[in-house]
């Protein structure tokens, strides 16, 4: 039965976090009520600004409960679409619900479904009164009602005053201090405030775990900071405190991991970008050997949703690459990809490039690549390449398979091309 609740809450709660935006302005206007608790960043201090305010606050939206519960037995009838001004209207209301004020509306539904439904729906639309509420639920049934997603996104919202919570209860030595989901959430909310300050909490939350990046257990780890890193701002100062507390001493290979895939989830945020949006963070964040890795696969196609110009804007950047000479340039890895797919126009990114011996390469590359689907338009771009014996193997590919559709024009062609040369 309780894995059923579980399962019903968790459905609940995910439903419910698409709603999060809608209810931003109800969120700032709830923060003046909290932040006027005074100040936060001191161990103890949450709990003691917390019992000035629990009459007042706890009990907050109380007169609010018949309306509540009128509508909630109407959607037990006549489920309500996420827009539906009514369901909107209800998250107002449970916006401004305390913590006491829901432990009462919950107590006047029998239904353990119904019950799960609400207090998801209060979590998804204040996530701090969520956690607060948990905690006052009974130790069996805490979990139940989603302790740690609670204290996740109420986190994700709000992490100097959750981060403040799990402060105030390490001094309590309250149990829920080393519980690894509390505990990973409360360190990847510090690495967002205080990104230097937060290494060591980083080093101890991975000493011991996996090595292998693709480790399940691992991967749960570093979750919490994909989430919870918002912005550009906010990566490139938790990868620069990780490279300064590297280069300050001590080998981690643990840290050293971390950091790379910390690299990683960067860059496929900004790989769908256009380019200058993407160049300030490129420059600042990853190395010369990053900056090749990352040419070399991103932006993919399917990365800017399709949209070729997007995806051509980054060729210039490209070819500014040094990469190294045993492997195939990146630029020309983009003429190959944009030559083979025939829904791709004609590469003019490519012809607009400044003149160099990577460019020479990469009009042969898109040419040879567009042999097969187009040998007319593969027979123009030959012309742009160098006169080599590259380009005579090229001319010889694009005749034979130009010969089906078009026997003179591919004879012609390859006549001109021995003449040439």
């Amino acid at each position: 039965m309780k894995r059923f609740l579980l399962f019903a809450l968790i459905l609940t709660l995910a439903g419910g976090w698409a709603q999060h935006r809608r209810l931003e302005i109800l969120r700032e206007e709830l923060d003046q009520h909290r932040h006027s608790a005074g100040d936060l960043s001191k161990p103890g201090a949450l709990s003691k600004s917390r019992e000035r305010a629990t009459d007042r606050a706890s009990l907050a939206g109380a007169g609010m409960i018949p309306e509540i519960l009128g509508m909630l037995g109407e959607m037990d009838k006549t489920p309500l679409d996420p827009s539906d001004p009514r369901r909107l209207h209800l998250q107002e209301m449970m916006a401004h619900l305390g913590a006491g004020a829901m432990e009462e509306l919950l107590r006047n539904l029998d239904d353990p479904r119904r019950r799960m439904n609400a207090f998801g729906l209060f979590a998804t639309c204040n996530p701090e009164q969520g956690f607060y509420l948990s905690l006052r639920i009974d130790q069996e049934t805490r979990y139940i009602y989603g302790l740690e997603w609670n204290y996740h996104a109420w986190a994700y919202l709000d992490p100097k005053r959750a981060l403040a919570w799990y402060r105030d209860a390490e001094e309590r030595k309250d149990p829920l201090a080393v519980n690894l989901a509390i505990r990973k959430t409360a360190v990847a909310s510090k690495s967002r405030i205080d990104p230097a300050g937060a290494i060591g909490d980083i080093r101890n939350l991975f000493s011991g775990s996996s090595k292998d990046p693709n480790d399940d257990g691992l991967r749960e780890l570093y979750q919490p900071f994909w989430e919870f890193l918002r912005d550009d701002r906010e990566y490139a100062s938790l990868i620069e405190a990780i490279r300064h507390a590297q280069s300050a001493g001590g080998d981690d290979p643990q840290l050293e991991m971390f950091c790379k895939q910390l690299v990683r989830s960067l860059e496929s945020r900004i790989g769908s970008r256009n380019y200058e949006d993407a160049a300030p963070i490129i420059d600042e964040c990853l190395t010369p050997d990053e900056k090749c890795a990352f040419a070399r696969i991103n932006p993919s196609l399917n990365a800017v949703d399709g949209d070729w110009g997007r995806w051509a804007a980054w060729a210039g950047w490209k070819a500014a690459i040094n990469a190294p000479t045993d492997e195939l340039h990146p630029l020309r890895c983009m003429a190959v990809m944009a030559g083979s797919n025939p829904t791709a126009p004609e590469a003019t990114w490519l012809d607009a490039l400044p003149p160099s011996p990577l460019k020479d390469l990469a009009l042969a590359d898109y040419a040879e690549a567009k042999a097969s689907g187009d040998p007319a338009m593969a027979a123009r771009w030959l012309e742009k390449a160098p006169r080599d014996q590259r380009r005579q193997q090229i001319a010889e590919k694009i005749a034979t398979a130009w010969q089906d559709s078009d026997a003179a024009a591919a004879q012609a062609f390859l006549e001109a091309e021995r003449a040439s040369h």
